[in-house]
């Protein structure tokens, strides 16, 4: 079997050597790991591509390679990474059935025993997205506490309405991987847009969601260790803190923008904690993290399987019935309106009063 790590790239140069250097690129060019990696560089304008040609030299040789992406976006340099691990495979002889393609990010570190650790857990597994454990830094955590205990607090308050673990379809992109041939049978990585025109995210929840068609499912491999930077915190806690982190769309994220509640930075978070400040915001988190593990497992269960014979919790059985009949031919096709209905499920339940976001 076989390793070929996709890495997108655009504007890296601050991050992109210390996420290649946790996988054993670019720091010793005699110790890497048994594994190839591919560098896509997605336009970068920075000084990106001359980190990349460094750890290019200093890794084993023939196992980086450099590839680039000229359409910005996450699914396009996502799939040409993927496209040249599958040249790469054809080169060589190799079965697509024998190439594991695992995703990482430029802004995240993992776990020394990362890559040993998907590849023991994929062997023998098909039909299946394996996803690793997303860890928060420790520095982050003493430093950020009160932030990260809100968060806790909510998400285990919210366990309880949330679907069988089997059924979750919501997959970190960076952190995630599959058998080449797998990729292919699902349709690979698509970009999609909703009705109004807005890009639907999370690349590779939907690639899992329409292989759920073939019967595919999630598999969470829990000795595999990301670490993923917390800029998008940092930049923006409240927006990331109402969504769980989810990428929501553009329209969204600029009606959100005008709401800061006063909170622009994570210091400015802290101080509201306990305050009627937060209180919109908590619902808002509640109302994404209800909308997207308790809602959508079940309502991708009747759509691929029919009524459930399952009594399920009150507020999720009438929400579904709020939501539009899918097809299982049109999930397979486009996985944008299951996200459309969804989100239009949350900002309904978050809308509570005329003056616009709760």
């Amino acid at each position: 079997m076989h390793v070929i790590l996709v890495m997108p790239c655009l504007n890296e140069e601050a991050f992109v050597a210390s996420a290649c250097a946790s996988l054993g690129f670019g720091n010793d060019a005699s110790n890497g790991p048994e594994a190839r990696l591919v560098l896509v560089d997605n336009g970068s304008s920075d000084r990106t591509p001359l980190v990349m040609a460094n750890i290019i030299a200093n890794s084993r040789l023939g196992s980086v390679v450099r590839v680039v992406e000229p359409e910005r976006g996450y699914v396009p340099a996502r799939h040409a990474g993927i496209l040249e691990a599958a040249r790469l495979a054809d080169m060589n002889g190799i079965s697509r059935d024998e190439i594991l393609i695992l995703q990482v990010d430029a802004d995240t570190t993992y776990d020394e025993h990362y890559v040993a650790a998907m590849l023991g857990a994929a062997i023998g597994r098909a039909n299946v997205v394996f996803e690793g454990v997303s860890h928060i830094a420790r520095n982050f955590v003493i430093d950020h506490r009160r932030y990260c205990e809100l968060c806790d607090r909510i998400d285990d308050a919210m366990q309880p309405f949330f679907g069988a673990p089997e059924d979750d379809v919501i997959v970190s992109d960076f952190a995630s991987g599959f058998w080449l041939s797998d990729y292919f049978a699902w349709g690979g990585h698509t970009r999609e847009f909703d009705s109004r025109g807005d890009e639907v995210h999370a690349e590779t929840s939907r690639l899992l969601i329409r292989a759920t068609r073939t019967g595919a499912h999630k598999f969470t491999i829990p000795t595999a260790f990301g670490y993923p930077s917390r800029r998008k915190i940092v930049a923006d806690p409240l927006r990331h803190f109402v969504t769980a982190g989810f990428p929501r769309e553009k329209n969204w994220q600029q009606s959100w923008d005008s709401n800061s509640y006063g909170i622009r930075d994570l210091q400015s978070f802290e101080d509201a904690i306990g305050s009627s400040r937060l209180l919109c915001p908590i619902a808002l988190r509640e109302a994404h993290l209800f909308a997207l593990f308790a809602v959508l497992p079940r309502y991708l269960r009747q759509i691929l399987f029919g009524s459930s014979q399952v009594m399920l919790p009150d507020p999720v059985a009438k929400s579904i019935a709020q939501l539009p009949d899918i097809s299982r031919s049109t999930l397979g096709n486009a996985t944008a309106p299951l996200f459309e209905a969804l989100f239009a499920l949350v900002d309904r339940q978050s809308l509570r009063s005329s003056a616009g976001w709760c």
